[in-house]
This record gives C-alpha cells, structure tokens and sequence, in this order.
C-alpha cells in the first residue's frame, strides 16, 4: 500500500491501538512519541519513532525526518491526561493539535 500516517501520541494508550491498527492495515507509521511512565513501543519494521513535544515547533524538532515522505494522514491521539494544571492542559490538549 505505501501510505504512510504519522500519528501523535503514538506511545500512548490510544495511540498504540491505533498505530496497531494502521500497521494490521497495511500503512507505515511515523509515530510521535513523547516519554512517560506507562510508554508503549511496538516492534514493527513499518513504524518508525520520532521524539516529539507538540507543545514546541514541531517543524523544528522533525521536519528534516519528514522530508520526502509522502504523509497520507494525521491521527492525533496525544492528550494531556489527569493534570490539574490548566496551562499544560490548554498547551496541549489544545494548542499542541494545532
């Protein structure tokens, strides 16, 4: 198929569903990941990992891996989750996706 998503959030517990699926489906993943403590990474010779903080310049941190992929789609399934903290929220629940 040769299509390829690049998912946000990839590494979390939406996401790795939804990288699994995409992978079943026959696409390449390029998925953004950003470390915590219940971090999932799938094994797979289709998906290719990507550091990335949506709450900065993403062009900045990985356009040069980007450069000549031909990017189908994107999923965004990063999200902020259980922070009482209103700033962090907003920085990335809603400025970070768009």
């Amino acid at each position: 198929m040769n299509k390829t998503i690049l998912v946000t959030g990839a590494n979390g517990y939406l996401g790795t569903y939804v990288c699994k699926e995409l992978l079943t489906s026959g696409y390449e993943v390029i998925a953004l990941k950003y470390d915590h403590y219940a971090s999932t990474i799938i094994d797979h010779e289709h998906i290719q990992y990507l550091y990335c903080d949506i709450t900065d310049d993403i062009e900045k941190q990985i356009g040069s891996e980007l450069k000549g992929k031909d990017i189908t789609a994107v999923v965004n399934t990063a999200a902020l989750l259980g922070s009482s903290d209103y700033d962090k929220n907003y920085a990335v629940n809603a400025e970070g996706v768009a």
